[in-house]
């Protein structure tokens, strides 16, 4: 993108994050091919809103999955196409907008600027990784993006898959390189393996969903959420000051 339009981007974040203080948190889930952000984000929503699996369609859209009476007017403008959801007592988090984006390693260069739109209008990115996806290329090189004005929470899916060893050596792997690449104090990543099948069924097979489910419902705390605003809403200011101090 130009110089020009990069800049008019992150004022419209900084504007978007002050203004937007009472409404539910925006949660876009973001990842590469077969991560498993569906069957997470049905997960977390407790209802099947998005389509899983090897049926998942390759959409070059965002789908945006919204509680009913929330003002989706902005998230439309994005592109997206709106859902609106009746949040169920069944959902382990629901009540968010819930923002299920195109995967980030397809070939197909617009999946990425979909995401990238809506992740503009996110506060919170769930980075949703299978094994072989940690540090792949196009997902390091997509988060930076957005690394310094969004709040981001790693998720290593297909736990059960994975002795308790190999756990541990990639959550490591995701905190170095958050670290190197994005300028992140590695005690300060958020990073949590799970199995988001076994917990569609209410199990807890790492004994680390519910450490995030804690997390998550933090975030949406009407105190904190307003936080992360304002912490995303001074990132995006600070790479402005960053981008004209260097121009």
């Amino acid at each position: 993108a130009t110089e020009p339009a990069r800049l008019e981007r992150l004022v419209d974040d900084y504007a978007r994050g002050v203004a937007r203080k009472d409404a539910p948190l925006s949660v876009a889930l973001v990842g590469a091919t077969g991560a498993g952000k569906s069957t997470l984000l049905n997960a977390l929503a407790g209802q099947a809103l998005s389509r899983e699996g090897v049926n998942r369609p390759t959409s070059t859209a965002a789908t945006v999955f919204a509680p009913e009476g929330t003002p989706t007017d902005a998230l439309a403008g994005s592109g997206a196409r709106v859902m609106t959801y009746a949040p169920g007592p069944q959902g382990l988090w629901g009540g968010q907008v819930f923002i299920d984006t195109p995967d980030l390693n397809s070939v197909a260069t617009t999946h990425r600027e979909v995401a990238r739109a809506a992740l503009e209008r996110a506060d919170v990115a769930l980075v949703v990784m299978h094994r072989g996806s940690v540090a792949e290329a196009s997902q390091v090189e997509f988060l930076t993006e957005f690394a310094r004005r969004r709040s981001l929470v790693f998720i290593l899916n297909f736990a059960d898959e994975l002795s308790a060893e190999s756990r541990d050596t990639l959550k490591a792997q995701v905190r170095r390189v958050a670290s190197e690449q994005y300028g992140l104090a590695q005690e300060d990543v958020p990073v949590f393996a799970i199995s988001a099948l076994a917990a569609k069924d209410g199990r807890d097979v790492s004994g680390e969903f519910g450490a995030l489910l804690f997390h998550l419902r933090g975030l949406a705390t009407q105190a904190v959420a307003a936080r992360v605003r304002k912490t995303n809403a001074m990132g995006a200011l600070e790479e402005v000051h960053t981008r004209v101090e260097t121009a």
